[in-house]
């Protein structure tokens, strides 16, 4: 339904990554640690909290003008994926039959890994907006919230570390100001 939305807000992840890590090595290489572990995970955990306030919002939004109607699990496709590891991977993404209030019977692939334990012919909810019944998506948690908690995870705790190293990064800095005015 909204898949440009995650897909921004995972690039937006993806360059924080890669400022953060160049930041960090600036502020290393100028022999400033704490600072340089403190703000990277600032920049890391602000942008994939945002992401996922951003996505959070908007599939709320987005649920509350949808139709909820039981679809028949047809099959699982097994997709594969070889991330940089090298190491293939297979997860089993099922596709699901539903017929919208215009009568038109339709298929959607849910996320690989998602109805798991079901057999071909069992129900499965699925919610699709009425003015565009081909936009539809697995009601389940993975598929409407999954993204939202992920970033919300990866977020979480590059924050927390960010505030508590930036935290101690400032004390000792204002400490050291401090004991150089005293001696």
């Amino acid at each position: 339904m909204d898949d440009e939305l995650v897909r921004c807000a995972l690039t937006a992840f993806k360059y924080a990554l890669f400022a953060g890590l160049a930041l960090g090595a600036f502020l290393f290489s100028r022999r400033r640690f704490l600072w340089g572990v403190g703000l990277p995970a600032l920049l890391i955990g602000g942008t994939a909290l945002i992401g996922a306030a951003v996505v959070g919002w908007d599939r709320y939004h987005s649920l509350a003008g949808t139709i909820g109607v039981e679809g028949r699990l047809q099959r699982y496709v097994i997709e594969r994926s070889t991330p940089l590891g090298g190491r293939t991977t297979e997860t089993r993404a099922p596709v699901v039959e539903y017929i919208a209030a215009d009568g038109q019977k339709r298929s959607l692939k849910g996320l690989g890994g998602s109805a798991p334990g079901r057999a071909s012919g069992d129900t499965v909810s699925v919610r699709y907006d009425p003015a565009d019944p081909a936009q539809a998506r697995v009601a389940d948690f993975q598929n409407t919230w999954g993204i939202v908690l992920a970033l919300g995870v990866f977020g979480l705790f590059p924050m927390a570390i960010g505030l508590f190293v930036t935290r101690l990064a400032w004390r000792m800095k204002t400490a050291t100001v401090v004991f150089r005015r005293g001696a």
